[in-house]
């Protein structure tokens, strides 16, 4: 029997404590039958980038991988793009898909009620670093093929309550003449990898990862 490919999922930031098996349990469902899918969780190790790529070898070598495809979210994919342009590793990967992807920073996040909670966070410099860093040079292996794939739905009533309630009108009026499109955190050029194939889809930017569209483009593409 052939041994199943294995793919990793490297997940957003899990600030309000998500299940992550549950959170992308469609994703990992609708893999399953073709790969061997595994979550990389590095929250508890997450006061710093270092402490992060640090758990990732040593989470590589419990797990006996040497080579596999990625599929990161938000935070998640700062992580992926820093640790594969940064660090020194063997590990082989044929393909990364990003979703919603942190890659350009993001001015709605500095913004957004999440700040509150980015202030007290474990994270502190590494998740600011991403947020705000918006000069990102990455160096991929060339063989690597990659996939970035963006939402363009704000996240409607729910956003702007939270906006409305710490920043008034002036919060809404910033949004509302915001004329970029966004996912609700993050805007498309903030999203998007320049140099490789990119993709927009109608979802936001909490749902996109378990959106149908995404699910079914995810796996057409580590298919091919």
């Amino acid at each position: 029997m052939k041994e199943k490919r294995n793919v990793i999922i490297i997940p957003g930031y899990n600030l309000l404590g998500w299940k992550l098996k549950e959170m992308y349990s469609k994703l990992i469902e609708s893999l399953s039958d073709k790969y061997r899918v595994l979550i990389f969780d590095y929250n508890m190790h997450a006061d710093s980038i270092e402490s992060i790529f640090n758990a990732f070898d040593s989470f590589l070598k419990k797990k006996g991988i040497t080579s596999c495809d990625l599929i990161c979210n938000s935070y998640g994919t700062y992580i992926t793009l820093k640790y594969l342009t940064e660090r020194k590793t063997k590990l082989k990967i044929g393909k990364i898909a990003i979703i919603a992807g942190l890659i350009n920073g993001s001015r709605l996040f500095r913004l957004y009620y999440y700040h509150d909670l980015l202030s007290r966070a474990k994270t502190g410099s590494s998740f600011r670093e991403a947020v705000y860093d918006n000069k990102n040079k990455y160096n991929l292996p060339k063989n690597i093929k990659v996939l970035a794939i963006s939402g363009d739905k704000r996240s409607g009533k729910h956003f702007m309550g939270n906006i409305f309630q710490k920043y008034g009108l002036l919060g809404v009026a910033f949004l509302t003449f915001d004329l970029r499109t966004t996912d609700g955190i993050l805007s498309i050029d903030e999203s998007t990898l320049e140099g490789y194939e990119n993709k927009i889809i109608h979802a936001n930017h909490i749902t996109l990862h378990d959106d149908p569209e995404t699910i079914s483009v995810v796996k057409s593409f580590l298919k091919r």
